[in-house]
């Protein structure tokens, strides 16, 4: 404990069993021990903690007798306090509450689990204005509210907007517009009392089984009984399980590394490590054109594919900075002011800074999590962006089908993986079958979504013959994006973000498995014979052989070979087309 330096403000906390039993030390000593006497263990506890500065938590704050014991002796059931926590003197201030639980993990064990709780905060975060929450489902089913919602929007809308406001203005105040007419209209949403599961009589039934096993044990140790203690234990959980929660003490530890990251302030997340600086890679090939330029419509948009795009959006999901719900988006008739907006950015290239802001939520998936990687970025953005993305995917996807190679199912509708898992399984039972040689390799690319080069995606759309229209608005869509995360202590302050393809959004899964279709077509070249698997030979000179090179579904890759030397040259030939967009190798 003395190697920890105190002047780098270091949080140093010692905790363990320490076989040491506290009392009084004189009668002024005003701290609540669960012993009347010191033994020698206990002695030289107080001379560590006072040598190297540290404070015995277990003794600081005052809690009833069955609350400070820390041990059961089995057979003789002599409790005692000998498991301890000592933190730094300097950030006792910071220490909050210890305190002595049964748990699901001590039951069956002599020692109990100690609890300390911290609150460390380093400095004070920016935290935004509490949000409201409204209850936008009266406008799924309300006619009436639905028009008046329109009016409110629109009269608002019109006597704030002025003729020279640019697009980022404009939407500034039709965001003002939208939010007046939440709060004249809507009822805020009320919070619904959960059900405690505790109280559900199978899970009082398994708890009193569980004590009984456990008081048993303990009172004659012996392994039948422990098996039989950690039976009535699963049953426990099961029973919480169905009741539709987890028990609380059993994800305390969870929720503890969890709030490791809630320091206000100072929140680090692996979205702000990962800077795309790192992609920087010197291209030397160009891009190959794909495909002759495509029918697709590249005019204004219309009432009607507005109208269409709105069908397709799905009510009840988070929205983003601007504050327009998908139940307005979809339910409100404000179609006019927001064609006009897509309108302009397609044909003029106006286009307001708030469809290209991101809050990032982090949801945790496993393992430890003070690990940023760990965490799971969902991004909320514009709906009103995620319609103009939507009506360009409708005018997009049609022609796009025809030109995309029939080896990718990623984001394509109709298709899944299962007809790839089949394909694949057919391919070994033949070749297992026939005694044929067959190579497969599996590819998944690292960070595949986060690693497209932007200006390298816009190339191959006009290789893949997209009207130049189309992709200058992409490319408008995609340029300057910025992005925030929302914490438990606050909003982070705002960073670029420079590379990939946008997350959450509409178009991003269809521009990504283009950019994959071209990394293939790149790799797999048609007129090369010893490219792939060969499914049937060739039976004269004018019907050639059948072959299969590759299946994939979005990043996720299977390259096919009759051997291993056409694997390797494959996997080769992926690797230099995957580097020349930006991929990064997994």
């Amino acid at each position: 404990m003395n190697d920890v330096p105190a002047r780098a403000h270091h949080l140093l906390i010692t905790e363990g069993d320490m076989n040491a039993r506290l009392g009084k030390e004189s009668e002024e000593d005003s701290r609540w021990y669960f012993h009347t006497r010191t033994n020698r263990n206990g002695e030289l506890l107080r001379d560590t903690a006072l040598e190297c500065d540290m404070e015995i938590t277990n003794i600081r704050f005052r809690k009833k007798v069955n609350k400070r014991w820390t041990f059961l002796s089995d057979g003789t059931l002599n409790k005692g306090q000998i498991d301890y926590i000592l933190i730094r003197r300097k950030w006792k201030n910071s220490l909050k509450n210890t305190e002595v639980y049964n748990t699901f993990q001590s039951l069956g064990s002599d020692h109990r689990v100690v609890v300390c709780k911290i609150k460390v905060s380093f400095r004070k975060g920016h935290r935004p204005p509490k949000k409201v929450n409204y209850d936008y489902s009266a406008l799924k089913s309300d006619g009436e509210l639905q028009k008046k919602y329109a009016i409110e929007v629109w009269n608002r809308f019109s006597g704030l907007v002025e003729e020279d406001d640019g697009a980022t203005e404009s939407y500034g105040k039709l965001m003002v517009a939208n939010e007046a007419a939440n709060k004249s209209l809507l009822p805020k949403k009320t919070r619904q009392k959960q059900i405690d599961p505790s109280s559900d009589p199978r899970v009082d039934s398994a708890r009193r089984g569980l004590f009984l096993a456990k008081d048993q044990y303990h009172q004659e140790p012996c392994e039948e009984k422990r098996e039989e203690v950690a039976t009535k234990k699963d049953l426990l959980k099961a029973c919480y399980k169905e009741g539709g929660q987890i028990p609380a003490v059993d994800s305390w530890k969870g929720a503890a590394q969890q709030n490791v990251l809630r320091t206000g302030g100072s929140t680090s997340l692996g979205y702000l490590d990962s800077h795309p600086q790192s992609l920087t890679i010197v291209f030397r090939s160009g891009i190959y054109s794909i495909h002759p330029p495509l029918n697709i419509e590249d005019g204004p948009f219309t009432i009607e594919e507005l109208r269409l795009a709105k069908k397709q959006i799905v009510e009840g999901k988070a929205y983003g900075d601007d504050g327009i719900s998908p139940e307005v988006m979809k339910r409100v008739d404000i179609d006019d002011v927001i064609l006009k907006f897509c309108n302009d950015a397609l044909c003029d290239g106006l286009m307001p800074d708030q469809w290209k802001l991101s809050n990032i939520v982090p949801v945790p998936k496993k393992g430890d999590l003070t690990k940023t990687d760990n965490y799971r970025g969902i991004s909320l953005t514009s709906i009103v962006s995620k319609t103009l993305n939507k009506m360009l995917l409708n005018r997009m996807k049609p022609s796009l089908e025809e030109v995309l190679r029939d080896n990718q199912n990623g984001f394509r509708p109709g298709r899944s993986t299962t007809s790839h898992i089949l394909a694949l399984r057919r391919i070994m039972e033949g070749a297992r079958a026939k005694n044929l040689k067959a190579t497969m390799v599996f590819i998944d690319f690292k960070k595949a979504f986060d690693s497209v080069h932007r200006g390298l995606l816009m190339k191959i759309l006009k290789a893949y013959g997209i009207p130049e229209a189309i992709v200058r608005l992409i490319e408008g869509i995609y340029t300057s994006t910025k992005a925030n995360v929302i914490t438990a202590d606050g909003i982070t302050e705002i960073f670029d973000i420079l590379a990939g393809v946008l997350q959450g959004d509409t178009l991003a899964p269809y521009l990504f498995i283009i950019m994959i279709d071209y990394i293939m077509t790149v790799t797999i070249d048609d007129d090369d014979s010893d490219s792939g698997f060969t499914l049937r030979p060739a039976r004269s000179r004018r019907i050639g052989a059948e072959k299969i090179a590759d299946v994939e579904f979005a990043d996720d890759v299977a390259l096919i070979t009759d051997t291993i030397e056409g694997a390797k040259l494959l996997l080769d030939r992926l690797e230099k087309a995957a580097l020349s967009v930006s991929h990064e190798r997994h």
